[in-house]
């Protein structure tokens, strides 16, 4: 998977830089909102831009080129019995190890192993100004000083183009369980989500479907999970049904894939909190939205109608202080509501873009 070429590749990708005035980077696709384009953008496509670097199973680091696909990655992992905890979004849709770090999103099972932030070790990038740039390393290790390796997660390409990652790995479980809970409403099911939350167990994912069904994923060897599984259903006192093999992972393919809202929807991406769920479940129940939630609560996803005027969520999310993004589908801004960040962003992208080609 090693490409001899690579070097060549990237100077080119540098000169493209310092000949545009404004670049949009584009890779496997998978993430494309219409929002990010302008007509006069020259695009970058980095899908070429591919192979696997260096892999060391016994060290557990992964480095790949940013045009890699994830999936590549996953295969080369599950070879060893190994692979990336944080649940990567869209892998079947073409997501690229580059684009998965500049978008910075994860799925479900970020409850348990934590986001992407929390995995990275080194970059490398070209920055506005047509240099490369090498932040971290290829060890686990804290270091004082400018953190560029989780400064550019979830970047979404503003600060430079990825040409290299390097990230930890961990073994894959050998068996996963699902328990679906029904409950009576809305309300119950954050009540047992919220219990489920505060228990000393590791659950992997607990995500609800609303109006009132939870699905707590386990992951670990056929004993621990069989005993998580009845500890669940214990602690839920509601009615379960354990999901396992094939079906089991069907259902949370949906939900990465982002395969499960209506393909005329725009789909967002709003971080939230369990005690304000409630409220902002039934503002966009009742503009006929579908949406879901992850992370116990702290994530919702939101598939918004095409009949439905955009503005209208935008004015709820600054009205209550959140913000989201757009990650396909809609017309406008990606970056919705109260971004508290801007203006941290902004000097960043001052230092790392000044002509604000990106």
């Amino acid at each position: 998977m090693f490409h001899s070429n690579h070097h060549d590749s990237i100077e080119a990708l540098c000169d493209s830089i310092r000949a545009n005035s404004k670049i949009r980077i584009v890779g496997g696709r998978s993430k494309l909102t219409p929002c990010e384009t302008t007509q006069r953008s020259k695009e970058l496509d980095v899908s070429k831009l591919s192979g696997i670097l260096e892999y060391d199973p016994s060290e557990f680091t992964l480095t790949s080129l940013g045009g890699t696909p994830v999936i590549e990655v996953q295969q080369a992992l599950a070879e060893h019995g190994q692979h990336l905890p944080f649940d990567p979004c869209r892998v079947e849709a073409g997501a690229t190890m580059g684009g998965m770090t500049a978008a910075g999103i994860t799925g479900s099972s970020r409850l348990r192993f934590g986001g992407i932030r929390d995995f990275i070790l080194g970059v490398q990038l070209i920055d506005g100004n047509g240099n490369r740039i090498t932040g971290g390393g290829k060890v686990v290790k804290n270091a004082a000083g400018f953190d560029l390796p989780k400064l550019m997660v979830g970047s979404w390409g503003r600060l430079g183009l990825l040409v290299q990652t390097t990230y930890k790995v961990f073994p894959q479980p050998i068996e996963y369980r699902t328990i679906r809970i029904g409950c009576q409403d809305l309300r119950d099911a954050l009540q047992v989500q919220s219990k489920l939350a505060r228990s000393p167990l590791e659950i992997d994912a607990l995500d609800l479907e609303p109006p009132s069904t939870l699905l707590v994923r386990v992951g670990g060897n056929t004993k621990s999970v069989h005993s998580a599984s009845e500890r669940i259903l214990s602690i839920a006192e509601r009615p379960g049904e354990i999901i396992s093999g094939a079906e089991e992972e069907i259902a949370w393919r949906s939900i990465r894939e982002w395969s499960w809202h209506e393909p005329d929807q725009g789909l967002i991406r709003v971080p939230l909190s369990p005690n304000r769920l409630e409220a902002f479940d039934r503002f966009v129940e009742m503009k006929g939205a579908k949406r879901r939630y992850g992370v116990a609560g702290n994530v919702a996803w939101v598939g918004w109608p095409a009949h439905e005027p955009l503005a209208l969520l935008v004015d709820y999310l600054r009205g209550a202080n959140l913000n989201g993004r757009v990650l396909r589908g809609l017309e406008g801004d990606a970056r919705l509501g109260q971004d508290r960040a801007i203006v941290f962003g902004q000097r960043v992208q001052q230092a790392l873009d000044p002509a604000s080609r990106f």
